[in-house]
């Protein structure tokens, strides 16, 4: 059953609380809106998890769900009719962690709809110019550049060139090479040459000196940016990071990154295991993304003031990456450098992980 089938499942009451609740309205204010009280509200919250089959989903990922798989469909399929109540509102008895999770789906949507990135509007493209005033620009045109070469014609325009260029232009002056072994009689034809000298640059034989740029050359050891210790904050400003957490076995390399919003506001971004965070060793190996995590992806939201751990969805946040450990048991390994590269805010930051072979 593909998602369109499963939201043809939804009563009508219960796309307008999605409709609603996806807008980044509280339950209380929804409840308002509809006439009904908070708890009918979470019970039909309950009702369009199931239906839709999103409850085993992490917060964020299931946020993002009904934000681009469900709430479109809201405007574009049709509602199906709605009966009128005819007695007291039924409330089924929700479970304890449902519940828990409904309520911390409240704030998880309310943080998407405020960190959603602001849409540019293309500004219109101003009006073309009347065709009748661009053929009348062209034709003015046309007509001075004839009168021009009329009176260039019947006024010599050319003669009258000639002698300006004839009296602006120096007339170029030659010298005699004097030789120190003829006189003035020698009886040769003297060597005339023109007294300007050229002015470009030349080496002994003549020809032109070429600069050759130096080919470059990788660093013989890579540039970690500055490097923190287990549990050190990498300080940006009012967002902080550090690795909180790692294991190492002979499976794989588990990291674990912290992130503190010590701002004001909600702080949005989106990253990818492949592309933001690395792991070499001091022997200079680079250690590859294990298969599982290799093309995983994240769209954060951190609240203002809040701290939480940076995970691969769908893996219920418990790793940031997970490498495989190809070269961990060579000869010589003795410590891991962990790097996150152009993530968030972080240019470049690493963090030492002491592995002891």
């Amino acid at each position: 059953m593909n998602h369109i089938e499963r939201f043809r499942e939804l009563t009508a009451r219960e796309r307008e609380v999605l409709d609603l609740f996806c807008q980044g309205l509280p339950y209380r204010e929804i409840g308002e809106r509809l006439f009904i009280s908070v708890k009918g509200v979470k019970s039909h919250m309950q009702h369009i998890y199931q239906k839709l089959g999103l409850m085993h989903l992490p917060p964020k990922a299931r946020a993002f769900a009904l934000r681009e798989d469900y709430w479109p469909l809201v405007k574009s399929e049709p509602t199906p009719v709605q009966d009128e109540p005819t007695g007291p509102e039924i409330i089924e008895p929700i479970p304890a962690e449902v519940e828990a999770l409904i309520d911390a789906d409240e704030a998880s949507m309310k943080a998407l709809v405020v960190a959603e990135p602001i849409q540019i509007v293309t500004p219109p493209k101003p009006p073309k110019p009347h065709p009748r005033r661009r053929f009348s620009c062209f034709s003015f045109i046309l007509i001075l550049l004839v009168a021009g070469a009329a009176a260039f014609w019947y006024f010599d325009g050319l003669a009258m060139v000639q002698g300006v260029l004839a009296n602006a232009l120096p007339t170029p002056t030659l010298e005699v090479a004097s030789n120190p072994d003829l006189g003035s009689s020698g009886g040769q034809s003297p060597t005339q040459r023109p007294t300007s000298v050229p002015t470009k640059a030349s080496t002994a034989t003549g020809i032109p000196t070429q600069t050759t740029a130096p080919t470059p050359r990788s660093s013989p050891t890579p540039n970690y940016g500055p490097v923190y210790e287990l549990g050190e904050w990498h300080k940006e400003g009012d967002l902080w990071f550090r690795l909180f957490s790692y294991d190492v076995d002979w499976e794989g390399i588990y990291v674990l990154v912290e992130m503190w919003n010590k701002s004001s506001r909600t702080v949005y971004f989106h990253w990818e295991t492949q592309q933001n965070t690395f792991l070499r060793d001091n022997q200079g190996n680079r250690y590859e993304v294990d298969s599982r995590f290799e093309f995983k992806q994240d769209d954060e939201i951190v609240p203002a003031g809040a701290k939480m751990f940076i995970g691969a969805a769908p893996y219920d946040d418990q790793w940031t990456n997970w490498f495989d450990p190809d070269s961990l048991f060579l000869p010589g390994v003795t410590d891991l450098y962990f790097t996150l590269e152009y993530f968030s805010t972080i240019e470049k930051a690493t963090w030492h992980i002491s592995v002891g072979n």
